[in-house]
């Protein structure tokens, strides 16, 4: 295998302010609320009046895979000695201007890769910013995507109900509330469920934006999450990203293992605790096994309008359980939920990547993973 030689870079912006990076850490995880995460090591010495999470400043990265480098103008003057313009116009005749770039390019890769490939960009929110007094140019700082907010925000109303009949119309009445921008367009949908009175599910004061709106959306067998645009997704909890991958050429270490730590369980008991419109308590649960390993329970300040959800939850506990983890050079055309090639002819999906700077490298973990057939 003939080796391809790359640089990677790096631009991060801070309330619109570019700030120099040291390291990096990045993730995009299917399982994860946030499904942007990451961290930051920045070095800036006049920033320290805009690094407060209360003012939820916002965080941008952008990060690049280029595979040749624009040449020098002191290059381009040597070239260019003694002709004219003219001259100059007309070798570059009918050509665009990427292919006039093209020219003028350092090849690192004769014959092959060249230029750079599309650039991930994220749109965060800061959420932690620290320093340590012997090195007090120095930040370091988490970031996370736009749940964020919904999980930090609670309702001040003692009781709110939408009038929407579908699991979309609700959670667009719910972001139109706090002034969030509304779901992307999409067919993902269910019926929002009532119980014996009529009503649907009830948000209490107190409760989060995300703790309201979550259990709705899962025990649909949805998933809401925002992306790394920051635009509003919900989709249904199996949905594929576009696009496919082989990760052969570039792999460097893989895991494969099972452990049934706190992490893992087979079953799960959902009590769900409400007061009816006349005031009486109520509890009712949503339970879900599949073997006897261990038990996740969650209490939920909520009425049970459907069950389902602790399907859900176990379901998502075993596939990860048995996830492979790869460890490859980076590339930042993978998302979630795409289709991956491994080394030995296997496919899976990918259900979580983590990109480090400037080490270069990506963790994968991939689901589902399938042998072909001898």
């Amino acid at each position: 295998m003939s080796t391809l030689i790359d640089s990677h870079e790096i631009i991060a912006r801070i309330a619109g302010r570019e700030v120099e990076v040291i390291d990096a850490s990045l993730t995009l995880d299917r399982g994860w609320a946030p499904y942007v995460q990451g961290t930051l090591t920045i070095r800036d010495p006049q920033i320290r009046g805009l690094l407060d999470p209360r003012q939820r400043p916002r965080v941008h990265l952008q990060l690049t895979r280029r595979y040749s480098a624009s040449r020098t103008l002191g290059y381009l003057s040597t070239q260019f000695a003694g002709q004219t313009i003219a001259a100059m116009s007309a070798a570059w005749t009918g050509k665009t201007l990427g292919q006039v770039s093209a020219l003028y390019r350092e090849v690192w890769n004769p014959g092959g890769r060249w230029g750079s490939d599309e650039p991930l960009a994220v749109s965060s929110f800061l959420t932690g910013s620290r320093r340590r007094l012997s090195e007090p140019d120095l930040w370091e700082i988490s970031f996370q995507g736009g749940e964020y907010p919904l999980q930090t925000r609670a309702s001040e109303t003692m009781r709110w109900t939408s009038q929407n009949a579908t699991v979309r119309g609700l959670v667009n009445d719910v972001l139109a509330r706090f002034g969030y921008t509304p779901l992307q367009p999409g067919t993902a949908n269910a019926t929002v469920e009532v119980d014996e009175d009529g009503e649907g599910p009830v948000w209490e004061a107190g409760v989060t934006v995300w703790d309201y709106l979550n259990p709705i959306v899962q025990a649909a067998e949805l998933r809401l999450y925002c992306d790394e645009n920051h635009l509003w997704q919900l989709v249904g909890d199996d949905a594929n990203a576009a696009g496919s991958h082989d990760l052969g050429p570039e792999a460097i270490e893989c895991e494969d293992s099972w452990s049934a730590d706190g992490r893992f369980f087979d079953g799960a008991i959902l009590i769900y605790e409400w007061e009816t419109r006349n005031g009486t308590a109520k509890k009712a649960l949503d339970t879900y096994k599949v073997g006897k390993v261990a038990t996740y329970v969650e209490h939920i300040a909520g009425k049970l309008t459907r069950p389902g959800r602790a399907k859900r939850i176990v379901t998502r506990a075993v596939r990860r359980a048995l996830a492979q983890t790869w460890e490859s050079v980076a590339d930042y055309q993978l998302r979630p939920g795409q289709k991956v090639t491994l080394p030995a002819g296997e496919t899976g999906r990918i259900d979580s990547i983590t990109w480090t700077y400037p080490d270069a490298r990506m963790t994968v973990q991939v689901i589902d993973v399938t042998t072909p057939a001898p």
